[in-house]
Order: C-alpha cells, then sequence, then structure tokens
C-alpha cells in the first residue's frame, strides 16, 4: 500500500494526485493508493481519498504503507521518518498557488542531500523517483543529532517570509474594517444615533474582513463569533456612549482580536 499525504495546508495540491492517477493507469504504480488530501478536493477510481484522517488511522496507514508519496511538510516527512518509511517528497510550488513561497523546495533538498529520502524538482520526476524506491536505503532517523536540527531550523527560518506575509495581510485589513467603519459612521450617525451607526459599521467590516481575509470559513463559527462581540460592543457602547474616542479603540480593538481569533481558528497543523 502507498500511503500519500498532501497535509492539511489552506492551498490545494491537485497536481500530485494526478500524476499518482497517471502512473496508476499506466501501471507504474499497483499497490493500493490511500490518500489524506487536506483541502484537494479530487474524486477518482483508482485511490482511496480521504479528507482528513483521525490520528489514530493515520499512524495506521503510516506504519502499514510501503513508502509514503508527499508534498514537502516538514511534519508529515518526520512522521514517515520516525516509523523508518522510505518516503518520495514531492515540492508544492509558488507559480501554481500551492504555497505562498518556494521553500518546500529546499526543505526537499535537505531532507534529500542527508539520504532521508527521495526528492523530486516537480510531479514529472515521480515516477523516476518511484522507478528508484525499491532500491532505495534512507538513512535511519535519528532526531536528536545536529543534522535534524539544522534541518528543522531551516525549515523555521524558510517559513519566516510566509509568516511575514500573513501578518501584513492582517494589519492591512484591520487598517481596512476601521476605514470601513469610519466611513458609515459618517453615512449613517446623521440618520441614526451614534452608537447604531458605529454598530453597523463595525458589522459591515467583520463581513469584510472573513470574507477577503480567509478562503474557507467555517459558518458556525463566524456567526457565534460575529454575535458574541456584537454583544461585548453594545455593552461597551452602552457603558461610553457619550465617549466616542473610547468606542473608537474599543471597535478598533475589536478588529484585532477578530484577526488574532481568526488565524488560531483557521491555523492549520502541517501533517
Amino acid at each position: 500500500m502507498i500511503f500519500v499525504v498532501l497535509g492539511t495546508q489552506d492551498k490545494k495540491f491537485e497536481r500530485l494526485l494526478k500524476e499518482v492517477e497517471r502512473l496508476i493507469m499506466d501501471g507504474t504504480i499497483q499497490e493500493k493508493v490511500i490518500v489524506q488530501a487536506g483541502t484537494t478536493t479530487y474524486k477518482s477510481e483508482y485511490m482511496e481519498i480521504h479528507k482528513m484522517i483521525p490520528m489514530k488511522q493515520f499512524l495506521a496507514y503510516m506504519e502499514k504503507c510501503d513508502y509514503v508519496i508527499t508534498h514537502g511538510g516538514v511534519g508529515t516527512i518526520l512522521d514517515a521518518m520516525k516509523h523508518d518509511k522510505k518516503i518520495i517528497a514531492v515540492p508544492r510550488l509558488k507559480m501554481y498557488g500551492e504555497h505562498e513561497n518556494d521553500h518546500q523546495i529546499q526543505i526537499i533538498e535537505k531532507f534529500e542531500n542527508a539520504e532521508y529520502l527521495i526528492g523530486c524538482h516537480s510531479v514529472d520526476d515521480l515516477q523516476e523517483a518511484i522507478s528508484k524506491i525499491e532500491t532505495f536505503e534512507p538513512k535511519k532517523c535519528e532526531l536528536g543529532n545536529q543534522q535534524m536540527i539544522n534541518l528543522i531550523t531551516n525549515y523555521i527560518e524558510t517559513t519566516n517570509p510566509a509568516k511575514q506575509k500573513h501578518r501584513m495581510l492582517d494589519i492591512f485589513y484591520v487598517v481596512c474594517a476601521t476605514t470601513l467603519e469610519s466611513i458609515f459612521y459618517f453615512l449613517l450617525s446623521t440618520k441614526m444615533k451614534s452608537i447604531d451607526a458605529i454598530a453597523i459599521g463595525w458589522l459591515i467590516s467583520y463581513i469584510f474582513f472573513i470574507t477577503c481575509r480567509y478562503e474557507k470559513h467555517n459558518y458556525l463559527f463566524e456567526i457565534m463569533w460575529g454575535l458574541f462581540l456584537a454583544i461585548t460592543l453594545l455593552l461597551w457602547f452602552n457603558l461610553y456612549s457619550d465617549f466616542y474616542f473610547i468606542i473608537l479603540m474599543i471597535t478598533i480593538m475589536a478588529s484585532v482580536i477578530t484577526c488574532a481569533s481568526h488565524n488560531l481558528f483557521y491555523q492549520r497543523r502541517e501533517v
């Protein structure tokens, strides 16, 4: 059995599944293929595809499989190494919208140079990698050695640009949300109570925030969080109805808290 693992990132990796399916159809792959696809939506008659797999079952598949085909996710690679599995790793690429940058290329190269896995530069190299897998003897996993520490350190360093980009997006959307709040306040304050105008402005900015900032939504979470903050803001508005500067600061803080809470909720553990 071959275990294909795409992790749980918010971007798709259909190219890898299409290539695996092609190799099944031409007879290169004859074993059963089980896929943990994450957010990648793909239907196939030739593979058993799961969106998410419970950890217990995930580890069972990892133990049972002959080898693992995965993206350049450090979590999956380390899991496979701990189970002494042979690994073929294919990087997600920025040019296809599969990641924020091309750091997975460097991650795979580091692990390949250390003889822990067979690396591919693209999905087109997968067939050649499979032809080598039977005779490939990976180095044993020693998580405590300096080489492994260097690999993980390199991973952390190369993902910093992506984290910085997310922070910049957070700041951008919070500023935009605050601007929307101000615009709607001035547009509506002449037609209704100032407190109502601020509340409506904040609600519209919240909808803007979650629609633009996140590709995937859990609407129950959005609704419950929105209700919670709306009630909280109304309480503050009633307490400080005569202090508009304080109210403005509160709405800005609400946007910041919203941003932080959504980031925590949508954070994906890479497996």
